[in-house]
């Protein structure tokens, strides 16, 4: 072989290593592109399922919270000052239980009573819906009455439910009746302590003086506009059926409790010059929204104005109780189910007089 032959071959030698050392470099940088895809695609994997179970077990906590919160009945406790209180009455506790829609029973009946009976009450308010029209069930709402009629005088007023089942109302009220429990239909009654009395009034839901029942005063059929004047009209139309009745019963001489299912008439009893309001239906707005409140109430709309807890305004309070049972939605979100439990004492300023 000549020298450049050799030469030649040689540099062919060459060639073929560098292409095979070239083809061995990219075959490595894609096999090291590939497994790098693939790692990226297996963390990205990894991330996607790490936020599906981080999500669905938030979800499943919220839902268990949720369920647990619909249920898990609680008390709230409340201290108000009133200078009109009368001394003998200072220290006055009121238990209100609101809205029962004869939805309790079981051990949830159960935790009920017992709390009633821990909150000590010295008189038991129940602002009305104690059934509820749409899955009437008369015998568990007499049976929780009859329960508790032993821990203090109840006092009870009627919601709108009863407002549309006439037959069952009249069951239940000859229940409670033979239970001694006071109802009060438009109708007041005082307590006398040590020469000094209080004055408790119990007002009709004004579905009991109109043809309302299963609308709320609402076509669903009209148009948003028409909608929105026909819930005002009949907003107008219940104060001034509540307004005449309270001002017929109140007598100012003396301290003044009302028991009346709708929150929504407020001014209306602050125009009445009533001392202190229990209500409820509101049911705390149904869901809860964290800062926003309550989302939606019969009667007031979507974020109502008195969803629950303490109002005040001039000389009147009202206590929202958000209620134990529900109705149309059945679920809470957010919004534990409550009885109240209410000490009223008279303030340093009474005192001073």
């Amino acid at each position: 072989m000549g020298y450049k032959a050799y030469k030649k071959r040689k540099k062919n030698g060459a060639d073929q290593r560098a292409g095979e050392i070239l083809r061995e470099m990219l075959r490595c940088r894609f096999i090291a592109g590939k497994r790098a895809e693939e790692a990226a695609a297996k963390k990205n994997r990894r991330r996607k399922q790490a936020a599906v179970i981080a999500g669905s077990a938030a979800a499943a906590v919220a839902a268990a919270w949720t369920l647990w919160a619909d249920t898990a009945v609680m008390i709230h406790e409340m201290t108000v000052k009133k200078d009109r209180i009368p001394q003998s009455f200072s220290g006055l506790r009121i238990t209100q239980i609101s809205d029962f829609h004869n939805s309790v029973c079981g051990e949830k009946k159960e935790k009920l009573i017992r709390l009633v009976k821990k909150s000590a009450p010295d008189l038991i308010f129940i602002t009305g819906d104690l059934i509820d029209s749409r899955h009437t069930d008369t015998e568990t709402a007499a049976d929780f009455i009859e329960r508790i009629v032993s821990e203090a005088p109840v006092y009870y007023v009627p919601g709108n439910h009863e407002s549309r089942i006439p037959d069952a109302y009249r069951e239940l009220k000859k229940s409670m009746k033979a239970s001694g429990v006071h109802i009060l239909q438009n109708e007041a009654e005082y307590i006398e302590k040590d020469g000094e009395k209080i004055q408790i009034i119990g007002v009709n839901d004004p579905d009991f003086h109109a043809d309302r029942h299963g609308s709320e005063g609402i076509s669903r059929k009209s148009g948003l506009k028409e909608e929105i004047l026909s819930r005002e009209q009949q907003r107008a139309e219940n104060a001034a059926c509540i307004f005449e009745e309270v001002s017929r019963l109140r007598d100012e001489e003396f301290f003044t409790f009302l028991l009346s299912h709708r929150p929504e008439l407020f001014e209306t009893y602050v125009r009445c010059g009533i001392d202190f309001v229990f209500s409820g239906h509101a049911h705390g707005g149904q869901f809860r929204l964290p800062l926003a409140g309550g989302l939606f109430a019969p009667g007031q709309g979507f974020f109502p104005a008195y969803d629950g807890g303490l109002y005040e305004r001039k000389e009147t309070s009202m206590i929202v109780s958000r209620g134990i049972g529900a109705s149309v939605i059945p679920l809470r979100f957010n919004n534990r189910p409550e009885i109240v439990a209410a000490e009223i004492i008279r303030s340093r300023k009474s005192h001073d007089r």
